[in-house]
């Protein structure tokens, strides 16, 4: 089925007439982060549905959609009232559908993730019943209260319950003669803060009305106080995280004998008596169209690309506009505004789709949110770091260094995973270059040295610390800066004795050259940094390059893979000067400052060729108002945002400052910063403890069925403070495991339990600790590989989950810390590396057939001729391993490849080998007939 979206310009739309209030085009905007749920093939009966398919989750940004439910609805079996909860990783809603597609008399209250697959759905909270029936029901943004419209099929009678997820005690909030209850939605509240009141649709001798009650029971108000039956209301939603007393809903009222179509509104819920029906605004007033069903996009987090605000935002719709089927729409409204400007259509399939809503993006096994960071910058030559709270908001700043009079830090580093500062400083006396590198706990404790010159003599500059934790890469040569500089990377763990490996970088103006700024990219397969000229028309410009390396940890090597430098961003002549990259989290865009069009700005490029060279923000950020940015760093959370520093014109001072996606900036005002740029530098990483651990599973997002799948979790210790011993678990559908390697080396020490936690999915236990028999290492940093088979049914994802268990050095309690990273893994059959894209040319074709596009085969050549690897389609930006991992082999690869496009034709099953040597790691396939074996 086709589930492209189609955009709409405006002159396209007013062709419509649809007379939404919608704000002027300078203003339009719709937003795409996060994801939407809808339920499929919906039949209605003047309007009110009768039966319905199943619940679908779609991500607004990739276009990807995924099933939620396998309930096979027969004949009146109806899924209602699906919302996600606030976090997004869980969707609850309401069904009669009982076993294969059976419909009960009653309707049951479900909770299933988002990203679920086939596995059964599991009630939750209220399981309904002959006499208890739950047909609408809402979650507390904060997960602990639902509130559920219950009807007593015996009696007819209708309550609206509310019921205590941790204590399971269910209580009657409202119980009136002839009312009856729907559509309830909590009014306040967040993931941190407990909800206060709800708002619900009651119904009594024919009249229906909108109320708002406390949780307690008690300010029961009538909103909307109409007098008569002439006015009906469809569903009533609030936003996802509350925070805004606004509801949206549709409405139709009597007109003659008849009615009129279903429009959306939007009104605020927070006033008295009848203040509903007052200052309630239409915002399709379509008279020709009903619209059903409507939600918020978004809520009011300052990082999303469109904030949800009393006036203006986005909203969500069924709605039958290009054709007869009602499909799922998205337009953007301004309440004081009366002209259309944007809409999107998220759905076009035939046969009605509707009762959309929201979520925010769910952040991988493990991830982080905004609540979960914090920043690390240098004000006044110390380091310092603030947090941020649930809410988005940075906290008060700490002092993380205390160095002595005239010691200046001028750069500090947060490796992501947030185990430790690195950071460089001038000692006293001396000015300009730093000359020592030092590491430090984020709460201040055990600052060590890591690296030294001579003041004065030899300068260690710019430290940056890689993802994982475990590498530290640096600018070190003689002084003065024009001389001798190249990039050097050690093991963050080793001695001050130990020696550092240089990299050598062929390609530059000279084999030393004046070095600053490295960056590491996520999978620490490459490094981006800035390089000075020093001779031509424009010295004393900067260009970006980027090497592609590699860092083994287990042999403590570190070198520049097949000569991979390369220049950045169009700059070969040096005419502008481009610096301070950064890599965004998934590893494709490095951000980076620019005067390219004479002032200095902030641009973005694609990570892996340079190209695509874009004003960040779509060009939004005012920098009349903020001059001079510095040191731009992406948000860990992966939602687009960014920090960085400048000089904020109305208080001439250096700060930093935040800015979404779309370029919208917040000052943060931390502090005033030194006003030389050398010195403002700022980090944004997550919040990690002294004693606490963390691991990253990194893996391809798509592998064959019948074949193996090889992954990897990196584990990082807090070094500075170890745990006597620690557990991994990795959980999977996957089976059986094949062979698990420790830094390189095939271990036997593992266990594998079937069916655990549940049925159909094991977990793999390996146990890590200094002393005893069965272990696989000792306590400290390691890099894990797992051979798996893939088994789950082609064309399913299945997922996987995973945890560090230990304890607490420092604190002493017993920890669970989930794996992080990739853990999605899409299975297809048959499948190779290179046939990513359709015969439409259009990239990430879920449906592998095997068929290698012209498409599919230029791609393939063109990395070939730059002996580069495999990226898109088989990883998750630059994540995971690379295809083919031996670029030795490239020729007869390709060759293989050029004959499947030359059949045009399904060529039989594609199976990983690991019969050769040279095929260690590789994810290399062969073509062979199904009748074969690998």
């Amino acid at each position: 089925m086709s589930r492209k979206v189609r955009w709409l310009l405006t002159a396209a739309v007013g062709v419509l007439a649809l007379g939404l209030m919608l704000p002027q085009a300078a203003e339009a905007a719709l937003g795409k982060q996060g994801n939407i749920l809808y339920v499929g093939t919906i039949t209605r009966s003047d309007g009110v549905i009768t039966q319905t398919g199943e619940l679908y989750v779609k991500n607004l940004e990739t276009g990807e959609v995924s099933q939620v439910t396998y309930f096979t609805p027969g004949a009146g079996g109806m899924i209602l009232n699906p919302a996600f909860t606030s976090d997004g990783k869980s969707i609850v809603f309401t069904s009669n559908c009982g076993t294969g597609g059976a419909v009960n008399a009653y309707f049951d209250v479900y909770k299933v993730a988002s990203d679920a697959t086939s596995a059964p759905q599991v009630n939750l909270f209220l399981t309904g019943s002959a006499t208890s029936s739950y047909k609408y029901a809402a979650l507390s943004p904060d997960g602990n209260v639902l509130v559920a419209a219950m009807e007593d099929t015996t009696t007819g009678k209708s309550y609206l319950v509310k019921y205590n997820v941790t204590t399971k005690v269910r209580e009657i909030l409202l119980q009136e003669t002839g009312m009856t209850y729907s559509h309830p939605a909590f009014l306040d509240g967040n993931a941190s803060t407990p909800s206060t009141q709800v708002v619900y649709i009651g119904s009594l001798n024919g009249v229906q009305n909108i109320y708002r009650i406390n949780l307690d029971g008690q300010g029961k108000t009538n909103l909307t106080s109409n007098p008569n039956g002439n006015v009906q209301y469809g569903r009533l939603m609030t936003a996802v995280a509350g925070g805004i007393p606004y509801i949206i809903y549709n409405r139709r009222q009597a007109s003659g004998f008849s009615w009129t179509k279903w429009d959306v509104y939007m009104a605020d819920a927070s006033g008295g008596a009848g203040s509903v029906t007052g200052n309630q605004v239409n915002l399709t007033n379509t008279p020709d169209k009903d619209e059903y069903d409507p939600a918020f996009y978004g809520d009011n987090a300052l990082s999303r690309d469109v904030p949800l605000t009393p006036t203006t935002g986005n909203m969500l719709y069924g709605a039958a506009i290009l054709s007869a089927d009602v499909n799922v729409w998205q337009a953007n409204y301004d309440t004081g505004a009366s002209s259309n400007t944007q809409m999107a259509e998220w759905t076009s399939d035939n046969g009605e789709e509707g009762l959309v809503a929201w979520g925010p993006a769910v952040p991988a096994p493990g991830g982080v949110d905004i609540g979960t960071t914090r920043l690390v910058y240098v004000n006044n030559y110390q380091v310092f770091r603030s947090d941020f709270d649930a809410t988005g908001t940075l906290g008060t700043a700490t002092q993380v260094t205390h160095l002595t009079s005239g010691e200046q830090i001028t750069h500090v580093d947060l490796n992501a995973n947030g185990a430790n500062i690195v950071y460089d400083f001038v000692e006293a006396g001396y000015t300009g270059e730093p000359s020592t590198s030092h590491i430090i706990n984020t709460n201040g404790t055990n600052p060590q040295l890591v690296l030294a010159g001579t003041a004065g003599t030899q300068a260690v500059r710019c430290p940056a610390v890689s993802a994982d934790g475990k590498w530290v890469v640096y600018a070190y040569g003689n002084l003065p800066r024009t001389q001798n500089k190249n990039l050097y990377v050690k093991k963050i763990t080793e001695t001050m004795g130990s020696t550092a490996q240089i990299l050598t970088l062929a390609g530059l103006v000279a084999t030393t050259v004046d070095l600053y700024d490295p960056a590491v990219a996520p999978a620490n397969n490459q490094i981006a940094f800035s390089h000075r000229l020093n001779t031509g028309a424009y010295i004393g410009n900067h260009q970006i390059w980027t090497a592609g390396v590699d860092l083994n940890w287990a042999a403590n090597t570190a070198n520049v893979q097949n000569n991979r430098v390369q220049l950045m961003a169009g700059n070969s002549q040096g005419i502008w000067s481009d610096r301070y990259p950064a890599y965004s989290p998934d590893g494709s865009r490095i951000v980076f400052v620019s005067n390219r069009d004479c002032s200095y700005k902030i641009y973005t490029m694609d990570a892996k060729t340079g190209t695509d060279v874009q004003l960040f923000g779509a060009g939004n950020i005012d920098y009349t108002a903020y001059t001079n940015p510095t040191y731009p760093v992406y948000s860990p959370v992966g939602d687009g945002s960014i920090a960085f520093v400048a000089t904020v014109v109305a208080r001439g001072t250096r700060e930093i400052l935040l800015a979404n996606a779309s370029g919208a900036v917040t000052e943060t005002l931390v502090g005033s910063l030194p006003g030389d740029a050398v010195g403002d530098e700022v980090a944004w990483g997550i919040q990690r403890n002294s004693g606490t651990m963390y691991a990253n599973r990194i893996m391809q997002n798509r592998a064959p069925n019948g074949s193996n799948l090889i992954y990897t979790i990196s584990i990082d210790v807090d070094e500075m403070n170890k745990p006597a011993g620690y557990v991994l678990n990795d959980v999977m559908a996957c089976t059986p495991v094949n062979t698990v390697w420790v830094d390189g080396t095939v271990t036997t020490n593992y266990v594998v339990y079937a069916n655990s936690p549940y049925t159909g999915l094991n977990t793999l236990k390996l146990v890590f600790a200094d002393s005893g028999s069965g272990v696989a290492g000792n306590v400290s940093d390691h890099v894990v590989k797992v051979s798996v088979a893939v088994s789950p049914a082609t064309g399913q994802k299945t997922n996987f989950v995973g945890e560090l268990v230990y304890v607490n050095p420092v604190t002493g309690a017993n920890t669970e810390t989930a794996v992080a990273g990739s853990g999605r893994l899409l299975v297809a059959n048959p499948y190779i590396p290179t046939d990513i894209y359709d015969a439409d040319g259009n990239v990430r074709d879920d449906n592998d057939n095997a068929i290698i596009e012209d498409a599919d085969l230029l791609y393939t050549i063109n990395e070939w001729k730059y002996n580069r690897q495999l990226v898109l389609g088989y990883q998750v930006g630059n994540l995971g391993p690379q295809w083919p991992s031996n670029t030795d082999n490239w020729d007869n690869v390709l060759i293989s490849i050029i004959g499947f496009w030359a059949s045009n034709t399904y060529q039989g099953q594609y199976y990983y080998s690991l019969n050769n040597a040279w095929t260690a790691f590789e994810m290399y396939w062969t073509g062979i007939t199904p009748a074969q074996t690998p």
